[in-house]
């Protein structure tokens, strides 16, 4: 598994850019999107790239498992640990393992990338509208103002 590939290194640089974070937590915490895979279509964006429902379905069917058993359970832990003042070395432990667990969530995501570039499209629409299929109506402007957001770093 390449951990340190093209997109890896993309989203770091991308996400320590001045309000990307903020806005990625954002949209994970209040309209329960995957930041990895919304840097992922940004990725894609930035290529002028694409994928179709079906290749989401497949990448989203890749991760599932990882995210759930892993990184989910990583991040309510640190977020759990975040509360407590005395647990402050632990915290900064699991910090470190939930970004070891994206990452290699990611290495999966780039892997699908490899596999499958000659099958992703050039964009025909913003490179974030996939995303907001799986978002309530009632969430779908809001969501969709913080995506431009990132658009527009593209």
């Amino acid at each position: 598994m390449e951990l340190n590939n093209e997109f890896w290194r993309y989203s770091i640089r991308f996400y320590g850019e001045e309000g990307i974070q903020q806005i990625c937590l954002e949209l994970q915490d209040d309209y329960a999107l995957d930041v990895n895979i919304v840097l992922y279509c940004h990725f894609l964006g930035s290529r002028k790239l694409g994928l179709s429902s079906g290749q989401m379905a497949d990448l989203q069917s890749l991760i599932v498992s990882w995210r759930k058993q892993v990184v989910s359970p990583l991040r309510m832990l640190r977020q759990y640990l975040k509360t407590d003042s005395e647990a402050t070395a632990v915290h900064a432990k699991v910090k470190l393992a939930e970004l070891a667990a994206e990452q290699y969530q990611q290495s999966m995501m780039w892997r699908y990338f490899v596999c499958n570039s000659s099958s992703i499209k050039t964009l025909e629409s913003e490179w974030f509208v996939i995303l907001l299929e799986d978002v309530r109506e009632a969430d779908k402007s809001r969501c969709r103002e913080l995506l431009l957001e990132l658009m527009i770093t593209a």
